[in-house]
């Protein structure tokens, strides 16, 4: 079967009004080119300017159609969140970042967006070189600061939204942003290995994935140990990476939090997740937290873990912000765990 040329594939894709100014042209070329296999040379010449503006008139059709795809189209929003490193440094991960997401997503057109838009994609970049001091203000400060630091670059553009999103930080953190982020809009999640960013966690056909019911006995990542009783407040640990955060979490619990019944979720892929799709473990981790949420006798869970970045910005988006779950933080020069989180104070205003 003959393949259509690419001037009727272009008629078909703009629409009537295109197809005669199209078709204008093609037929004073046409014209011409029969003009100068005959000979008729002094025709041609007269009719070259007909010939410059039908081409032109084209030119600008493919553009027009160019630039409402560009308008309307689903666009990729790279955004880097880099705490506590130099920004120099930080900032050398953006191409990476863009690279990635076109490997990913197939878009290429970043600087047409910068110019269709008059945005820079270096607005998405969002850095801090100090950590952030273990209290809970500082951390829900950050996450207010840094919403209203990407809203502007949000707001002027148009069309669908997919964030690739990529954070230099601690995984507490992860889980906030996640909560922000939430479920309305779709996203992919990167995680830094070996000088490159890899898509690990890919929520851009259904977002809700996450929060998708999962029952125990359908568990692979994961396994549960239930205290013999809960309470009001329920502590529970996440040992989902290779340091095993269970001990800590006992010893700040006896000193901090004497008698608070904790559950401990362990993984069952020895700490170094290599699956290329996180979004199943983060399911089965929503799920066994959910299964304590819908438990009439516990009112708040402090939330204690060791996992990888992605994998807490995903759960964060299962989590949301309207339940009433502390997460803590692990600090290293003070040895012990710090609330620094309440999702249930977290406002989004992506």
């Amino acid at each position: 079967m003959k393949r259509p040329s690419a001037l009727r594939r272009l008629v078909s894709t703009l629409g009537s009004q295109a197809q005669l100014l199209v078709g204008f042209a093609g037929g004073t070329i046409a014209f011409a080119t029969d003009m100068i296999s005959s000979g008729g040379w002094w025709l041609v010449l007269k009719s070259s300017g007909w010939v410059v503006l039908a081409g032109s008139l084209s030119w600008t059709l493919v553009k027009t159609h160019r630039t409402d795809r560009l308008v309307q189209g689903k666009k990729p929003f790279p955004i880097l969140i880099a705490i506590g490193r130099p920004r120099s440094e930080s900032i050398r991960a953006l191409p990476l970042l863009q690279s990635a997401v076109t490997k990913q997503s197939g878009f290429k057109d970043f600087s047409a967006v910068e110019q269709q838009f008059n945005v820079k994609y270096e607005e998405m970049f969002v850095h801090r070189a100090e950590q952030l001091p273990p209290n809970p203000t500082a951390w829900h400060d950050f996450l207010g600061e840094a919403q209203q630091e990407l809203r502007p670059f949000l707001q002027r553009i148009s069309g669908e939204r997919v964030y690739h999103v990529a954070i230099q930080g601690p995984a507490s953190l992860a889980i906030g942003l996640g909560a922000v982020f939430g479920t309305r809009s779709p996203v992919v999640a990167y995680h830094y290995t070996a000088d490159a960013y890899l898509p690990v966690l890919n929520l851009t056909q259904d977002t809700r994935q996450v929060k998708t019911y999962l029952p125990a006995d359908a568990f692979t990542h994961i396994t549960v140990a239930y205290p013999l009783t809960v309470g009001s407040d329920t502590a529970v640990v996440l040992d989902m990476a290779g340091h095993n955060p269970i001990g800590d979490t006992k010893d700040y619990l006896a000193k901090q939090m004497a008698g608070t019944p904790l559950v401990e979720v362990r993984n069952t892929y020895g700490g170094n997740l290599t699956e290329a799709d996180w979004a199943p473990v983060v399911q089965e981790i929503f799920a066994a937290i959910n299964t304590l949420q819908r438990n009439q006798d516990i009112q708040r869970i402090h939330l204690f873990h060791s996992m990888p970045v992605p994998l807490a910005f995903g759960l964060g988006m299962a989590l949301g912000y309207f339940a009433d779950i502390t997460v803590y933080n692990w600090e290293r020069e003070q040895s012990t765990y710090f609330p620094v989180l309440h999702l249930n104070h977290i406002h989004s205003l992506l």
